[in-house]
């Protein structure tokens, strides 16, 4: 699952992607039919949108985003006419200085862009660790998830969705549990941050993501889900997800 942290400013944002291994890993998956929906259906609809969420964020946190010019006069263009009256180039320089301090301001306070990867990884080879709920759902699930001995790999995803250690570097979180915030210090990270928007996106729906979201909610985030980047194992699991989801959440 993907999360994207925001600052208090809505144009910043932190996104969380959650539960790539199981993408990765298809033993994990117990029912073969399920498992060809979600690999076959579901994950290759939402992983090009979960990839370009993940570009866009990240040139934002790094500082690389180019804005394309729209129709008409821009504002940076109106601001380096000439042709001016001179209460009209005072409100003007006045608008570009306290421009330059806003953007001090939050350089310095640390608002911004984040992407944060939670993944299936137990801390110990023998997965003692992991939840009660994830060693009463078999074998195939509690003896196959990522351990220290054999770490959680993305190699068979889009580039774009390796956790990435370029410029500022995205956030990995290993997680033993549904929601995130239940088994890492996730809530901590996002409080040094600075961080009250996120938006959120990954597989399950109705699982890992409906319970991230319904905790963040619940310590009082601003949450957003991207639905065409959520997979689920059937169309009909991800809306009964989408809609846990928007019922007074999201």
């Amino acid at each position: 699952m993907f999360i994207v942290s925001c600052g208090v400013n809505l144009e910043k944002h932190t996104t969380i992607f959650s539960n790539f291994q199981s993408a990765v890993d298809g033993n994990i998956i117990q029912d073969d039919h399920e498992s060809t929906y979600l690999y076959e259906t579901s994950l290759p609809r939402a992983i090009p949108n979960m990839a370009k969420l993940v570009k866009v964020v990240r040139s934002i946190r790094d500082g690389t985003m180019t804005m394309s010019p729209g129709p008409g006069p821009s504002s940076p263009s109106l601001l380096e006419e000439e042709e001016q009256s001179e209460d009209e180039n005072k409100i003007k320089y006045k608008y570009k200085d306290s421009q330059k301090e806003t953007s001090h301001s939050h350089h310095q306070k640390g608002y911004g862009c984040e992407v944060i990867f939670t993944y299936l990884q137990a801390l110990t080879p023998d997965r003692r660790d992991i939840s009660l709920d994830y060693k009463l759902s078999g074998a195939r699930l509690s003896n196959t998830l990522p351990h220290p001995g054999r770490v959680a790999s993305f190699h068979t995803l889009p580039s774009e969705l390796h956790p990435s250690h370029d410029h500022k570097g995205d956030i990995f979180l290993p997680k033993t549990s549904c929601s995130v915030f239940q088994s890492t210090n996730i809530h901590y990270i996002l409080s040094n941050l600075r961080m009250r928007q996120l938006i959120i996106c990954g597989q399950l729906t109705d699982q890992c993501v409906m319970s991230a979201v319904r905790d963040a909610a619940d310590l009082g985030y601003l949450v957003s889900v991207v639905e065409d980047a959520c997979a689920a194992l059937s169309e009909e699991e991800h809306e009964r997800g989408l809609m846990g989801i928007n019922e007074g959440v999201c």
